[in-house]
C-alpha cells in the first residue's frame, strides 16, 4: 500500500481481548529487498528487519491504541498492535499489502479500509500528475472532476470513522488523513470518538489542538506565551500584542516556501502601515535559529522578530500548517487569521490608515 499523493499530504472494539501478549508481523518480499522497516512513534520502536531468504518476522508489543507502520520497498502498512497476527504479501499494483489473519480483529477494520481506498488514491494522484503535466488549468473540467473524487474518496473515510468511533482501527486513518480535514470537521470527528481511545498520544494531540484553536478563534482574546529567545533573553507575545497597536503576526520558517513567498508582502505592508497605531512582529517556529536570522536577513526583514519559537506559539494557537498569519486589535483580540496573499492588506486596511 501507498499513499502517494498531491492531495492527502497521506473491526472489533477494545472491549475484544487479544490470544497473544504479541504482535506478531512476517511476510514475503520480492528479490532485491534486503530489510523491511518497522516504527512505532509512541513506543520508540524503529527497527530495520532483515529480509532472509525472502522471508522476514518481527513481533511487537501488544498496546490496543497504539498504531504503527511497515514500510517494504515504496509501500507503507499501518498498522495496529492489538495481537492480531499480521502477513505482509504481494499486491496485485506492484506494491504490498497487510493481511489480518483475525478477521474479527481491529487490524481487519485497518487492512480492509487501505485495500479499498489506497487504489482510489493511486487513481487520483495518478490523474492529478497528468492534468499537472497539461498545464494545470484550475478552470478546466478534469480538475472538477479531480475535486469531485478527492471529496468523494474524505467522505468514505469520514463514514468509516463515523461507523467505528469505539474502535482502535481509525487511529491509523485519523493519523493519515486527518489533516484533510477542515478544523471544524476534525473537531467534531474527534468528539465522537470513545473515551477509551484518548488513551491514544495522537488523538491526545488533536483534542490539546482543537481546545488551542476554540481558545483562540477569531473575537477572542490573545493567548500569551514565554520564549527564551536565541539570545539568551525571554520574549512574551504581550510585549507586542495587547499594548494599544494593530499588530500582524507572521508565524513562519526559513525552509518552508510559502512562507518565504508572503514575506515581501508583509515588509510592503509594514512599510506603508508601520506607525504609532500599526506593527508587524515575525515569529519563527520549528526552525534551526541560525537559518531563521540567515533568513531574514536574505528577505530583508526589517521589522520585529522573535527567533527559536519552536512549537511554544503553535501549541497555544493550534497551528498545524505554516505560514498562519493572524492580526490581533490594540487590546489583544484576534481579529483574523489565516491571512494570505492581497487578503492580509485588505484586512490592515480596515483598521489602519497608511502612514505614508
Amino acid at each position: 500500500m501507498k499513499i502517494r499523493s498531491m492531495f492527502f499530504a497521506a473491526a472489533a472494539l477494545l472491549a475484544v481481548s487479544c490470544s497473544s501478549d504479541k504482535t506478531i508481523i512476517k511476510g514475503t518480499v520480492s528479490e532485491g529487498i534486503d530489510s523491511v522497516y518497522i516504527s512505532v512513534r509512541d513506543l520508540q520502536i524503529r527497527d530495520a528487519v532483515a529480509v532472509v531468504d525472502g522471508k522476514f518476522e518481527y513481533s511487537c508489543p501488544v498496546n490496543e491504541v497504539e498504531a504503527g507502520t511497515i514500510a517494504v520497498g515504496e509501500s507503507r502498512l499501518p498498522f495496529l498492535l492489538d495481537g492480531s497476527p499480521l502477513v505482509v504479501e504481494s499486491d496485485n499494483r506492484g506494491g504490498y499489502q497487510l493481511i489480518a489473519e483475525n478477521s474479527e480483529s481491529a487490524n481487519a477494520l485497518v487492512t480492509d479500509f487501505y485495500g479499498k481506498i489506497l487504489p482510489r488514491i493511486d487513481h487520483l494522484n495518478q490523474q492529478t500528475m497528468e492534468w499537472y503535466q497539461a498545464g494545470a488549468d484550475i478552470e478546466s473540467e478534469v480538475c472538477a472532476k479531480l475535486n469531485v473524487e478527492k471529496e468523494a474518496i474524505l467522505k468514505d473515510v469520514k463514514g468509516f470513522i463515523e461507523e467505528h468511533v469505539s474502535s482502535a482501527a481509525i487511529i491509523p486513518v485519523l493519523q493519515d488523513f486527518g489533516g484533510s480535514f477542515e478544523e471544524e470537521e476534525l473537531a467534531e470527528l474527534v468528539e465522537k470518538l470513545d473515551s477509551s481511545l484518548r488513551k491514544n498520544s495522537y488523538i491526545q494531540s488533536q483534542i490539546r489542538r482543537i481546545d488551542a484553536i476554540k481558545a483562540t478563534r477569531e473575537g477572542e482574546m490573545f493567548v500569551d506565551f514565554t520564549i527564551p529567545d536565541s539570545d539568551g533573553k525571554e520574549v512574551k507575545l504581550s510585549d507586542y500584542v495587547g499594548n494599544g497597536k494593530y499588530v500582524l503576526v507572521d508565524f513562519w520558517a526559513s525552509w518552508c516556501g510559502p512562507c518565504r513567498g508572503e514575506i515581501p508582502n508583509l515588509i510592503q505592508i509594514y512599510n506603508k502601515y508601520h506607525g504609532e497605531g500599526f506593527d508587524v512582529l515575525g515569529i519563527a517556529v520549528w526552525d534551526d535559529p541560525a537559518d531563521s536570522k540567515v533568513a531574514a536577513e536574505k528577505l530583508g526583514i526589517n521589522y520585529s522578530e522573535i527567533i527559536n519559537a519552536q512549537h511554544i506559539p503553535t501549541d497555544a494557537y493550534g497551528i498545524s500548517s505554516i505560514p498562519q498569519i493572524i492580526l490581533f486589535g490594540p487590546d489583544g483580540t484576534i481579529l483574523k487569521r489565516d491571512l494570505r496573499g492581497g487578503s492580509i492588506e485588505e484586512e490592515v486596511a480596515k483598521y489602519v490608515q497608511s502612514a505614508k
